[in-house]
């Protein structure tokens, strides 16, 4: 039972690794990114990997400022803070980076012509989201001018403790250039935004058998940078039921069986949320679907649009015991 489930586990993870690379053409790029999750765990690195594509082809070496804000909290839960700076890249210039300068990639590299922002040393143990902008009419107290160009983005997650080694590229992950971009725009240039114009603000989760995969879901709940990121604090919230359909429906989940259990829990995140099965399904309805099971996930308190990420851990015994995926919730 056991290898024949092991062998049902990594087809599985197969076919979604195929559809997450399949998924979506993405929009064309703007003067803004987000990178909606980094981590700054003792355990873990995240490198970040930006591209400023310049058609009018300066003088080589001319500096332009790019803009960095990373909001991030502690990862056993807590408010978040922001950190932000001018990062100097030059015309059509790659600029590669660990976020808590713990590989320093410029010496290993020889990049001279950038220079990263990255987190204090006292920023550990965190978990959030970063987001780039250039936008020429860009304010951040810091005087530069920036130089407008598209931005292109890709970050690697690299986890020894968890088995966690994650890739994303930021392919839909900007929105509308802008000096304080709205990342919850429904024009269909924002993340998870339609071309209606609506928003996906409703996804559908599901989760494997307990006995075999850990599930937590991350929640960033999206608006413009300014209140995403400078809002003192930083406290965008959503909050989200799992129900048994889109609109309208009764709180509640499906388990592997199609069998629905109702349930009253709701969840709200906060800036940049975890909740996991027990909390987001009642501790007593949880039990329900221990083998694995569904829900969509719908949007009952806010105005704005989130990215739900989830989080697995394989447990003791399971393909080894030592591996964790994220990938990114589907939309309804």
């Amino acid at each position: 039972m056991k290898k024949t489930f092991q062998k049902t586990l990594v087809a599985a993870a197969v076919a979604t690794a195929s559809f997450v690379a399949l998924a979506g053409g993405g929009t064309p790029a703007t003067s803004n990114l987000l990178f909606p999750y980094i981590t700054t765990k003792a355990s873990a690195q995240t490198f970040l990997s930006i591209v400023a594509r310049d058609a009018t082809l300066p003088a080589a070496g001319t500096a332009r400022p790019v803009h960095i804000t990373y909001v991030t909290r502690p990862l056993a839960g807590g408010a978040c803070s922001h950190y932000d700076g001018d990062m100097a890249m030059t015309g059509n210039d790659q600029l590669t980076f660990e976020v808590s300068n713990r590989t320093d990639v410029n010496t290993l590299t020889g990049d001279t012509t950038s220079t990263p922002v990255q987190l204090p040393a006292n920023a550990t143990d965190r978990i959030g989201f970063a987001i780039l902008n250039n936008h020429a009419a860009g304010a951040y107290g810091t005087g530069a001018v920036y130089g407008a160009v598209p931005l292109y983005g890709e970050a690697r997650v690299v986890d020894t403790a968890t088995g966690l080694y994650l890739g994303y590229s930021t392919n839909d992950l900007h929105t509308l250039a802008a000096a304080n971009p709205d990342f919850a725009v429904a024009t269909g240039e924002g993340p998870d935004a339609s071309t209606a114009p609506a928003l996906y603000v409703n996804k559908l989760v599901s989760w494997f058998s307990t006995g075999a995969v850990d599930t937590t879901w991350h929640v960033l709940p999206l608006n413009t940078e300014a209140l995403m990121a400078f809002a003192a604090p930083p406290a965008q919230t959503i909050t989200y039921q799992v129900q048994n359909a889109a609109a309208g429906g009764v709180g509640g989940h499906y388990n592997n069986n199609e069998v629905f259990r109702s349930s009253t829990a709701t969840y709200t995140a906060t800036c940049i949320g975890s909740v996991t099965r027990a909390t987001l399904l009642d501790p007593i309805v949880a039990t329900h679907s221990v083998n694995g099971g569904w829900g969509t996930f719908v949007r009952t308190v806010g105005t704005a649009n989130a990215l739900v990420y989830k989080n697995e851990t394989l447990q003791p015994g399971i393909l080894g015991g030592n591996g964790q995926f994220v990938t990114r919730v589907p939309v309804l």
